[in-house]
């Protein structure tokens, strides 16, 4: 996949040079890579999907910041190598006499370009360029790093290795280790973070602005003060306290601890407790997101993943305070390590449930769960500032927090980090609405009515409580195109599920409405266009009136020649193009749009599908025949070729390998209404009435409440004919 990836990126950046300089933008390879997408990568992944990040972080410079962004990039990188290892003691300062700067810049930027020539010279492209630049700067780097230690003047000093130069050497590893991370996965908001927070400390210590603090002495004897004079008594009684002041307490560490766990372990919690069962009780949500694991399929399985995570987190905490404790320098009486303990797992473990408890009350179903955000933000700071307020350190006596003129800058303190919350936290609140949405209501629906184990009314509910939570994160992002295209979406699935014309028509207007926004808003996003030629020939299906269907029809083909000029890649979009066609009688034009569809991706099992239903209402059945067992070939474990073959096989007049089809596809979903109603009239046809009238009554105990009275006059018949009353 990422080599497919990769392999698009270059065709991108080649195919607009002022755009390789100065980039697309943040946040656009979704959009800027559809022109590019290979067919290939449909066959590894879902073809709906297209890569918003390349995998690397040398094409993602490149992509959205161009070449000049990606000089920047690769700058700070090599700053940063080269002054870590010059506080390391790897490399003399600046103005030193020798070469060693430029050996070290010759074989990382050497390095750097090898590892961009040397791919291109075996594979003959430059897809590996953007693995291969890192590499070889890392390598270049290793080569200096090796020169530089077994190539020491004779005579010179050696370099100092203390607690500074240890942690120095962590930093810079951590960063080679993102550096390294970054070129073969996608660097998250998290793991940048931790990023920039490593590389702040590495320039604080490296200069010198962050100081280790020295090791804490142990506590000396002071003489007993009977045996002193009044002057010396009262001098040995100050510096026993100013000792006490300076010396961590064992109780005040195992409650700042304490803080600093329930912290860390709600945070966990936050991110793992989730109601996908719309269940009520907190107790309840809180123990299955812990003790279980909801499989695609809406199956839940115990796993102790998250709870083994939680008491993980919570008990490197508890190691964290006894050394803390142990390593204060205070003599510490017996016991001790427990009550610390103690302390720490009362206040962390009580303050995280309780949160978590409070967190799980609000995910109730139709609950405006993007609160939580809210809620989360308030247990953070306030558990940051209960834990400043606890932590042991030295603090002079009577000591004010406001002085003066400093009083004005906690009300705009206090105002910037409201606006700050209040910013970050609405994007949040309605990524929040619009995934509750989507993976607690509208994919289950979409998968379990593929899978043909649900009914339609359930479904429905299921698309009502998904749109109620779009509507809710438009409420708070007006201005997403990706949420208005869910919630399209929504309404054009739904609109296909209900018996009332007027209750469909009312979806579709809805949904035009909703995806014609979208489209203004994002107009090179491909999935809108192609979205509403999807609602037009829905919307055609519907049409009692011919020349309200012919028009939509038009307008369908219409989007649909605009989608695949935005995604010229996509052979599905060029097959749903040609299935428009032929509804509008232009089977030449079709068979054209199907052809391109197979010259673009030959191991498409749908193409093979509607080029075999082509020919067999060309009365060619000796070509339809062909494109079905080609489809079979190129896709042996879908259930839905099977279940088109069925189709085709029982149109094609053969009976037995449409029922072998279709029991394929029954063995898969045993709940398929549909599957059980067409084994039912092909039994029917070859004269099984025992297995045709079994297939019926599954059918009918499967099928909603509306399909039943159909299968009721087929059972009738069935048993009619067997004689039976």
């Amino acid at each position: 996949v990422r080599v497919l990836i990769w392999q698009g990126a270059v065709e991108l950046l080649a195919s607009n040079p002022l755009r390789a300089v100065v980039g697309y933008g943040p946040e656009t390879m979704f959009v800027a890579f559809s022109p590019v997408y290979p067919p290939e990568l449909g066959h590894l992944e879902s073809r709906q999907a297209t890569p918003d990040r390349s995998h690397n972080e040398t094409f993602d410079a490149l992509i959205t910041t161009g070449a000049i962004g990606f000089v920047a990039y690769l700058a700070l990188f090599v700053g940063i190598f080269l002054y870590g290892l010059r506080w390391l003691g790897f490399l003399p300062e600046a103005d030193a006499p020798g070469g060693a700067r430029r050996l070290f810049l010759g074989l990382a930027l050497g390095g750097a370009a090898l590892g961009v020539l040397v791919p291109l010279a075996l594979d003959h492209s430059l897809r590996f360029a953007g693995v291969g630049l890192p590499v070889g700067l890392i390598a270049g780097v290793a080569v200096y790093l090796a020169a530089a230690a077994f190539a020491r003047p004779a005579g010179s000093q050696p370099t100092a290795f203390g607690g500074r130069e240890l942690l120095l050497a962590s930093l810079l590893a951590l960063i080679v280790g993102h550096f390294v991370e970054i070129h073969f996965g996608i660097a998250i908001a998290a793991t940048r973070l931790y990023f920039w927070l490593a590389l702040a400390l590495l320039i604080s210590l490296g200069t010198g602005r962050l100081r280790l603090e020295p090791a804490p002495t142990p506590a000396q004897p002071v003489p007993r003060t009977a045996e002193l004079s009044g002057r010396r008594r009262r001098a040995a009684r100050g510096a026993r306290q100013r000792v006490a002041a300076q010396r961590p307490v064992p109780a005040l560490v195992g409650a700042a601890a304490g803080v600093f766990g329930a912290l860390l372990l709600g945070t966990v919690l936050f991110d793992f407790v989730n109601n996908l069962t719309g269940d009520t009780a907190p107790l309840r949500i809180l123990w299955r997101s812990l003790a279980s694991v909801q499989l695609p399929g809406g199956r839940a399985v115990q796993s102790p993943g998250v709870a083994a995570l939680a008491f993980l987190t919570w008990a490197l905490g508890a190691l964290w305070v006894l050394g803390e404790a142990e390593n204060a320098g205070a003599r510490l009486g017996q016991g001790w390590w427990w009550r610390a303990c103690g302390l720490y797992g009362a206040i962390s473990l009580g303050g995280a449930l309780l949160f978590a408890l409070v967190h799980a009350s609000r995910l109730q179903p139709r609950a405006d769960v993007g609160l939580v955000i809210y809620l989360y933000y308030a247990f953070a700071f306030g558990a940051i500032l209960l834990a400043a307020a606890l932590l042991p350190g030295p603090r002079e006596p009577g000591e004010a927090w406001v002085r003066g003129r400093q009083a004005i800058l906690y009300p705009l303190l206090a105002g910037a980090v409201g606006l700050m919350v209040w910013s970050n936290a609405t994007v949040v609140r309605a990524d929040i609405c619009y995934k509750q949405g989507w993976d607690g209501y509208h994919r289950p629906a979409s998968e379990a009515l593929a899978a043909g184990s649900i009914d339609r009314a359930t479904a429905l509910r299921y698309y009502d409580q998904a749109l109620y939570y779009y509507d809710q994160a438009l409420r708070w992002a007006p201005e997403e195109d990706y949420y208005l295209l869910f919630k399209g979406k929504a309404l054009l699935e739904r609109s296909e599920l209900t018996d009332d014309a007027q209750a469909r028509l009312r979806d579709l207007q809805a949904a035009e409405e909703t995806l014609r926004r979208a489209q203004a808003l994002n107009p090179l996003n491909t999935d809108h266009t192609a979205n509403l030629a999807r609602l037009c020939r829905s919307w055609a299906a519907i049409s009692g009136d011919a020349a309200t269907r012919q028009a939509k029809l038009e307008e369908a083909a219409r989007y649909y020649e605009q989608a695949t000029r935005l995604s010229p890649h996509n052979a599905a979009l060029f097959n749903e193009w040609g299935q428009t066609l032929l509804a509008l009688g232009r089977p030449e034009e079709a068979l054209a749009r199907y052809q391109q569809s197979l010259a673009l991706d030959n191991r498409y099992a749908q193409t093979y599908l509607l080029l075999a239903e082509y020919y067999l209402r060309a009365q060619d059945k000796e070509q339809a025949a062909h494109y079905a067992a080609q489809a079979a070939e190129v896709d042996p474990a879908s259930m839905q070729v099977h279940s088109s073959l069925g189709y085709l096989y029982s149109q094609m007049g053969r009976t037995d390998d449409a029922i072998a089809e279709y029991q394929k596809v029954l063995a898969v979903y045993p709940k398929d209404y549909i599957t059980q109603k067409n084994l039912a009239i092909l039994y029917s046809q070859a004269g099984q009435t025992e297995q045709a009238l079994a297939a019926a009554q599954a059918a009918r105990a499967l099928a909603p409440e509306s399909e039943r009275a159909g299968l009721d006059q087929l059972i009738a018949q069935l048993q009619a004919g067997q004689g039976k009353p």
